[in-house]
Formats: structure tokens, sequence, C-alpha cells
């Protein structure tokens, strides 16, 4: 009974391991073959086409946006162009969703645990980022990996649940540091809007 439940476990893992990469990879290259629907311009336009709801969908956009690990900026910007009259209230809604799907990929690489690598350079490769994360430079690595536009946030989040770093050791450098970088988008597009 035991082994058939262990099993039930592993298939669920396998299932969802694959299925989220499935989902990673349709939206990779539906963003890859689709780039103009990814300006600032055209995600304001489909939001403004839900007025009444348009906080609650813009929610959910950037939740899905971070699920599917596309680019965060685009829909930063579109964020800054449709709420420039509320840009406190954009960068906190913003910031939420960036909390909610780091907790999410968090989470979930740990439950995945890590079979996406595999291998005896992986397993040493690993260890010395697990060094480096856990060691005083940790902090400032998270702080420095998420402050850098251009970079892939949901990376380190997937890292700290694979290397199973503490939760809050992971996601306050992480938050301070998209956090400057979103407060400087949103602060210089508030200047430079009309």
């Amino acid at each position: 009974m035991h082994r058939n439940s262990n099993r039930g476990v592993q298939w669920a893992r396998q299932l969802l391991r694959f299925g989220w990469l499935a989902l990673i990879i349709a939206g990779f290259f539906f963003y890859l073959f689709n780039r103009e629907l990814f300006t600032r311009e055209t995600i304001a336009a489909l939001l403004l086409q839900y007025r009444q709801q348009v906080w609650l969908v813009y929610f959910g956009i950037c939740i899905l946006r971070g699920l599917l690990l596309l680019p965060s900026t685009p829909f930063l910007l579109a964020g800054m162009l449709l709420f420039k009259d509320t840009p406190l209230l954009l960068f906190l809604v913003f910031l939420l969703t960036v909390f909610i799907v780091s907790t999410f990929i968090y989470y979930a690489a740990g439950y995945l645990k890590g079979s996406f690598f595999s291998g005896k350079n992986t397993a040493a490769r690993l260890e010395r980022i697990k060094e480096q994360l856990n060691g005083k430079r940790g902090f400032w690595l998270i702080l420095g990996w998420a402050f850098t536009p251009f970079t892939p946030t949901d990376l380190v989040c997937y890292a700290a649940g694979l290397l199973r770093l503490r939760f809050w050791q992971f996601i306050l450098p992480l938050l301070l540091g998209e956090a400057i970088i979103c407060g400087i988008y949103i602060y210089n597009g508030v200047l430079l809007l009309p």
C-alpha cells in the first residue's frame, strides 16, 4: 500500500513538472513569436477593455505572467501607463504579485525536488551556489539579482526552493531588490509620462 502511495506521489510530481514545463515552453514560444503583443501599449489596451475590474485583471495577468516565467518589465510599464494617477497602489499591487509568484516558484521547486537538474557536475555546482546563498553574501547576491534589470528573478526563486534556503532568507532580499527597481521605474515613469 505504501509503495502505491509513493508511486502516486511520484506520478503527481512528474505530471506537475512536465505540465508546468510545457506551459513555460508554450509561453516562451508565444512570447517569442508574438512580441508585438507584449508592449506596454498593447497590454494597457487589453486591460482597458475591463474598466470595472481593471485592477483585478491586472493582478491576474501579472500572476499568470510570473507562472509562465514571462518578463515582468512590459507588464510594469503597462501598469505605469494605465495607473499613472495611482503610482503607490501600482507599486504595492505589482510587488504583491511578485511575492505570490516567487512564493509559488520557491515551494514548487522544493516539491519537484529539482529533478530538472541531475548529474554529478550539476550537483556540485548546486552545492557551491547553496554555499554562496547561505553565506554572508547571500542576502546581497539575491538582492543584486532581483535589482538587476533583465535578469529573470524567477530563476533565483527556483534556485532558493531547490536548494532549500529558508523562505525569509530568500524572500526579503528578493522583495527589497524588486521594490527598488520597481520604485525607480514607477517614479521615473510618473515624471516622464504626460
